[in-house]
């Protein structure tokens, strides 16, 4: 039998999980939801995380967030047996992975409070100013800032006669992202310092979703891809998350045809040997 080079799926686990399109799941009274939800309105579900996790790396390898949020990859991690790290910017967020994991830990599992830190990743990865290091990372795992759908109104029901209003975009820090370039930018330096972390042929797996903006629909999850690629990646696909516990909402009704988007791009890319 050939050994699997990626993971330590099973041929016939592999063939399982390559299905494009993985149903999900995740709602109320589900792996700390409440409290990760209070912090964080677009966290991940830890068992999608595992699942993702064991897809492409080993027992053992490590596993780093960048932009680590409330905690679902580094849940997810845990319950793959893999190693992990994570950076998260936002306090609030790195409090209620903390309360999150009293919650999830009994008598037979436990979760580790202290795997997320507060620090800001590219002071400590990314800026001219971040020490060299020798590659370190197995698999590169995270959701990035980008559109803040949460914060967005939603586009009013037809009776009341309002339209959608624009939606304004996350910021990561004191980094406000003005316009689809700045995020450009912010996209490509993440890639930049990723590739220095990462060990070659390891893969980097992110989150993603399009966004209508403005009368626009923007195609995200290739941009981001498109830029990735622009700093050394080489893309290799995607998984489809179908959310079905995800709540519909009236949008554009009457005079605009607007999905309402029950699904979640989860990208992967190549990191090849060389510069």
């Amino acid at each position: 039998m050939t050994k699997n080079k990626i993971s330590d799926l099973t041929p016939s686990q592999w063939l399982f999980r390559s299905k494009s399109v993985w149903r999900r799941t995740f709602g109320r009274n589900t792996d700390a939801h409440r409290i990760r939800m209070s912090a964080n309105k677009s966290c991940k579900p830890p068992k999608l995380c595992k699942d993702v996790i064991e897809m492409f790396s080993k027992q053992g390898d490590l596993v780093f967030d960048p932009f680590a949020g409330t905690g679902g990859v580094a849940f997810g991690a845990q319950m793959a047996g893999r190693r992990y790290m994570g950076c998260e910017l936002e306090s609030k967020q790195v409090n209620a992975y903390g309360n999150a994991c009293d919650e999830m830990s009994d008598f037979s599992t436990s979760y580790d409070p202290t795997l997320i830190r507060n620090v800001d990743f590219f002071k400590e990865y990314g800026s001219q100013d971040a020490p060299n290091i020798e590659p370190f990372v197995d698999m590169m795992f995270t959701d990035p800032p980008y559109f803040d759908m949460d914060r967005r109104q939603k586009s009013s029901r037809y009776w009341k006669g309002k339209g959608s209003v624009a939606r304004p975009m996350e910021a990561y820090g004191q980094c406000q992202f003005k316009s689809i370039e700045d995020w450009k930018l912010f996209i490509a330096n993440w890639g930049t310092a990723a590739r220095k972390m990462m060990k070659p042929n390891k893969y980097l797996v992110y989150f993603m979703e399009d966004m209508f903006i403005k009368g626009k629909y923007l195609f995200l999850t290739h941009i981001s891809a498109e830029v990735l690629e622009s700093v050394g990646f080489i893309p290799q696909g995607e998984l489809i998350w179908y959310n079905e516990g995800r709540r519909p909402g009236f949008f554009g009704f009457p005079s605009k045809m607007i999905t309402n988007r029950t699904h979640t791009s989860i990208i992967f890319m190549l990191n090849p040997e060389g510069e």
